[in-house]
Parts: structure tokens; sequence; C-alpha cells
């Protein structure tokens, strides 16, 4: 009884952790931020070191494979799961 007891504190004590409740204060200016990237990225204030920075905050890791002789697949895997896949010619 006592183990069936602990087991659904333990359960409702881990919902209670990842249940986040974000305000939309914060989901609109994350997303306003999400449209001026390109703005913010080309910004001269912004250095090479910081734009690195910036990067391996978003970027979980980058898979290289060589295609063929001229030719290089990437792909980007981002933090949150998604990926972006691209061929480079490397003449």
């Amino acid at each position: 009884m006592r183990v069936k007891q602990a087991e659904k504190i333990i359960e409702e004590k881990s919902k209670e952790k990842y249940s986040i409740e974000i305000p939309d204060e914060i989901k609109c200016a994350f997303r306003d931020i999400g449209k001026q990237l390109p703005t913010i990225w080309s910004k001269p204030e912004l250095s090479h070191k910081q734009r690195k920075e910036f990067l391996r905050c978003l970027i979980d890791k980058v898979v290289v494979h060589r295609q063929e002789r001229d030719t290089i697949s990437v792909r980007i895997v981002w933090k949150g799961g998604d990926t972006t896949t691209t061929s480079i010619n490397v003449r």
C-alpha cells in the first residue's frame, strides 16, 4: 500500500515539474525576436564571436556527408529537434 502511495506522489510531482505555463507576453516576445533575427544577425554591432555563441545556443549538431566527389550534404539538427538539410558544391 505504501509503495503505491509513493508511486502516486512521485507521478504527481513529476507532472508538476514539467507542466510550466508560459505567459502570453513571453510567447509574443519570443515570436517577435524570431521575426527580427535576420535584422539582428546583420547588424555590425554583433561580433563574429557573438554570432558563433548564438548559433551554439540554437544548434544541437551538424552532420556532414560527402555525397559525391564535389558535393557534400549538410544536415543541421536544431535544439528543438527540427532539421535543415542542404547540399553544397565544394570544388
